[in-house]
Formats: structure tokens, C-alpha cells, sequence
């Protein structure tokens, strides 16, 4: 257990505090980060043993239970490592190449949570980021379920997380502003995009590369703008 100062919010740099819930603290070296909830944390032995267990670098996972000082029997939120990574919204300079090549990463790492009976309920683009991979924080909102075979597990995180990917990356109308480029300029690409949302696949590697070969763009700055300022100006 970590016991916080009763002054911590004077001692420890706040970097998170949009959250609706909680507010993220980070220690004086900027190698772990504090979670503390707002009003009740609802601490689940099950599911903090689960991700003891469980160990992914893309992953910022709960370490150790919180409490204040004084109040030791007053669970207030979780320590995790670091994460330094940029919010996906927030992604304008990176290459198409680098967000393409980390999707296939990506797939191991829905297969390992998968494996471990996680289902990522709330997989909004504010909850991943990205530094040389695509990584999840908030990772104690994701489901302990023994209910659902891995491969059901994995299908539904899958394409919840390929969503939240994409709507982070390029915004949530991107579906509409892709297919109306794509019909503009007439792209032999058109039919295929249309058809991947009835698929199962890692579509983040096709919907991106279908934007890279079609701008002829790398920069995911230019290849928007090209995309999207016809229809909404960025």
C-alpha cells in the first residue's frame, strides 16, 4: 500500500484533473502516478489481484492500493507507473507509417488483456495514447469477466478499441469525411472502406493506409487536412 502525505495535493504536480471521477498526481521524479478518486474509490480485490498478475508495457496498470496518511483504512485510488505518452486527440506531427506499423502491436496487446479476462468497457479516445505505441491508461475501468470465451473477449475489444482509435486520430465524423474523399476523388479504394466496417479485422491498418496511399501523405496533419477540410475546417 502507498500512504500519501495529508498534503499531497501541495507536494505532488496534479497533470489529470478533467477527469469526471478522479484526478492524476504525478511523484517528484515523474515515474509514478496517483489516481485519486473524488469521492469513493470501489476497490475489487479480485480484479487488482487479476492485474498483478497480468503484465503488458502498453499498459498502464494499478500497482498498489492508495490510502492517506492517517487514514489507512481509506482506500482513495491507485498507483501506476508514468505514462508520457500524447492523448490521441492531441496527435498532429506523427507519420501515418508509425500509427500504421504500431496497429499490428496493437493486436498483441488486445490479446493478451483479452487472455486475462479484461473487457475494455470504456475504450474512448481520451484513454489511449500514444508513444511509440498505442497505450491504454484508466485501466481499472476495464471488466473482470469469466463469462465470455478469449476469442469473444478479444472480437469485442477488438472493434471497440479500432473505433475509439480512428475517432481519436482523425475525429468522430471520420467514417463520413473518408467515404466522401474517397468518392470525390474517385478512389479505386471506395467499395473496400465501405466494407470494412462489416468486418472483424484490425481495420485501424486499413482505414490509415487506405489514407496514406490515397493523399499520398505520411504526415497525419496533411493527410486531415486533405481529408477533412472540405467538409469541416480543423
Amino acid at each position: 500500500m502507498i500512504i500519501l502525505p495529508e498534503n499531497y495535493t501541495q507536494i505532488y504536480p496534479c497533470i489529470n484533473r478533467s477527469g469526471s471521477t478522479a484526478e492524476i498526481f504525478a511523484n517528484e521524479y515523474y515515474t509514478k502516478a496517483y489516481k485519486i478518486y473524488r469521492n469513493r474509490f470501489k476497490y475489487n480485490k479480485e480484479k487488482f489481484d487479476a492485474f498483478l498478475k497480468f503484465h503488458n508495457e502498453n499498459c498502464f496498470l494499478p500497482k498498489e492500493i492508495v490510502s492517506i496518511e492517517n487514514k489507512p483504512n481509506l482506500y482513495v485510488g491507485y498507483e501506476m507507473d508514468y505514462d508520457n505518452g500524447i492523448a490521441l486527440r492531441q496527435i498532429i506531427e506523427e507519420s501515418l507509417s508509425k500509427l500504421i506499423e504500431s496497429s499490428l502491436e496493437l493486436i498483441t496487446t488486445l490479446e493478451e488483456i483479452s487472455s486475462h479476462h479484461f473487457i475494455i468497457s470504456d475504450p474512448n479516445p481520451d484513454n489511449i495514447t500514444f508513444s511509440n505505441n498505442y497505450k491504454f491508461v484508466d485501466t481499472y475501468s476495464f471488466l473482470l469477466s469469466k463469462k465470455h470465451i478469449d476469442e469473444a473477449i478479444f472480437k469485442r475489444n477488438l472493434i471497440k478499441v479500432n473505433i475509439s482509435v480512428l475517432s481519436g486520430l482523425l475525429g468522430f465524423s471520420y467514417q463520413e469525411n473518408v467515404i466522401n474523399y474517397l468518392r470525390t476523388i474517385n478512389s479505386k479504394y471506395l467499395d473496400y472502406y465501405i466494407d470494412l466496417k462489416k468486418t472483424n479485422i484490425n481495420f485501424i491498418y486499413d482505414i490509415l493506409s487506405i489514407i496514406q496511399e490515397s493523399t499520398k501523405e505520411d504526415s497525419l496533419r496533411n493527410a486531415k487536412k486533405k481529408i477533412l477540410l472540405p467538409y469541416n475546417k480543423l
